[in-house]
Protein backbone atom coordinates (compact mmCIF):
# COMPACT_ATOMS: atom_id res chain seq x y z
CA UNK A 1 0.00 0.00 0.00
CA UNK A 2 2.76 2.44 0.94
CA UNK A 3 4.70 1.56 -2.17
CA UNK A 4 1.77 2.48 -4.41
CA UNK A 5 0.96 5.57 -2.38
CA UNK A 6 4.53 6.87 -2.77
CA UNK A 7 4.25 6.22 -6.51
CA UNK A 8 0.99 8.19 -6.43
CA UNK A 9 -0.81 5.22 -7.94
CA UNK A 10 -4.15 5.86 -6.28
CA UNK A 11 -5.89 2.89 -7.87
CA UNK A 12 -3.27 0.34 -6.81
CA UNK A 13 -3.04 1.93 -3.36
CA UNK A 14 -6.79 1.68 -2.83
CA UNK A 15 -6.75 -1.92 -4.05
CA UNK A 16 -3.96 -2.79 -1.59
CA UNK A 17 -5.92 -1.12 1.22
CA UNK A 18 -9.07 -3.09 0.38
CA UNK A 19 -7.03 -6.31 0.08
CA UNK A 20 -5.67 -5.65 3.59
CA UNK A 21 -9.22 -5.57 4.95
CA UNK A 22 -10.11 -8.73 3.04
CA UNK A 23 -7.03 -10.46 4.52
CA UNK A 24 -8.29 -9.57 8.00
CA UNK A 25 -11.59 -11.30 7.23
CA UNK A 26 -9.70 -14.32 5.92
CA UNK A 27 -7.60 -14.40 9.11
CA UNK A 28 -10.82 -14.85 11.08
CA UNK A 29 -11.25 -18.33 9.53
CA UNK A 30 -14.99 -17.60 9.56
CA UNK A 31 -16.30 -18.85 6.22
CA UNK A 32 -19.42 -16.68 6.38
CA UNK A 33 -17.47 -13.46 7.01
CA UNK A 34 -14.98 -14.32 4.28
CA UNK A 35 -17.76 -15.03 1.76
CA UNK A 36 -19.58 -11.81 2.65
CA UNK A 37 -16.38 -9.76 2.34
CA UNK A 38 -15.49 -11.38 -0.99
CA UNK A 39 -18.97 -10.79 -2.37
CA UNK A 40 -18.83 -7.14 -1.29
CA UNK A 41 -15.23 -6.60 -2.39
CA UNK A 42 -16.04 -4.31 -5.34
CA UNK A 43 -18.25 -2.15 -3.12
CA UNK A 44 -15.56 -2.05 -0.44
CA UNK A 45 -12.90 -1.20 -3.04
CA UNK A 46 -14.97 1.67 -4.40
CA UNK A 47 -15.65 2.95 -0.88
CA UNK A 48 -11.97 2.71 0.09
CA UNK A 49 -10.92 4.48 -3.11
CA UNK A 50 -13.40 7.32 -2.53
CA UNK A 51 -12.48 7.66 1.15
CA UNK A 52 -8.78 7.80 0.30
CA UNK A 53 -9.44 10.38 -2.42
CA UNK A 54 -11.30 12.60 0.07
CA UNK A 55 -8.80 12.10 2.91
CA UNK A 56 -5.74 12.88 0.80
CA UNK A 57 -7.08 16.20 -0.51
CA UNK A 58 -5.50 18.16 2.33
CA UNK A 59 -2.50 16.74 4.19
CA UNK A 60 -1.43 13.60 2.36
CA UNK A 61 1.56 12.80 4.60
CA UNK A 62 -0.22 13.09 7.94
CA UNK A 63 -3.23 11.05 6.81
CA UNK A 64 -1.05 8.37 5.27
CA UNK A 65 1.00 8.09 8.47
CA UNK A 66 -2.16 7.73 10.56
CA UNK A 67 -3.70 5.11 8.28
CA UNK A 68 -0.44 3.18 8.15
CA UNK A 69 -0.13 3.23 11.94
CA UNK A 70 -3.73 2.08 12.36
CA UNK A 71 -3.25 -0.78 9.91
CA UNK A 72 -0.01 -1.80 11.61
CA UNK A 73 -1.62 -1.75 15.06
CA UNK A 74 -4.51 -3.85 13.78
CA UNK A 75 -2.18 -6.38 12.19
CA UNK A 76 -0.12 -6.61 15.40
CA UNK A 77 -3.22 -7.13 17.56
CA UNK A 78 -4.38 -9.94 15.27
CA UNK A 79 -0.95 -11.58 15.13
CA UNK A 80 -0.63 -11.31 18.93
CA UNK A 81 -4.04 -12.93 19.44
CA UNK A 82 -5.48 -9.84 21.15
CA UNK A 83 -9.11 -9.61 19.98
CA UNK A 84 -10.09 -6.78 22.35
CA UNK A 85 -7.14 -4.69 21.15
CA UNK A 86 -8.05 -5.48 17.53
CA UNK A 87 -11.65 -4.36 18.16
CA UNK A 88 -10.44 -1.14 19.72
CA UNK A 89 -8.03 -0.40 16.87
CA UNK A 90 -10.56 -1.13 14.12
CA UNK A 91 -13.14 1.01 15.91
CA UNK A 92 -10.68 3.91 16.05
CA UNK A 93 -9.74 3.31 12.41
CA UNK A 94 -13.35 3.34 11.20
CA UNK A 95 -14.07 6.49 13.22
CA UNK A 96 -10.98 8.16 11.76
CA UNK A 97 -12.05 7.32 8.20
CA UNK A 98 -15.60 8.40 8.90
CA UNK A 99 -14.50 11.74 10.36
Amino acid sequence: MLHYQHLQDTEASANADAQFHLAIAEASHNAVIVQVMRSLFELMLNTVAENRRLMFVHDNTKVLEQLTQQHYQLMQAILNGEPEQARSVISDHLNFVHD
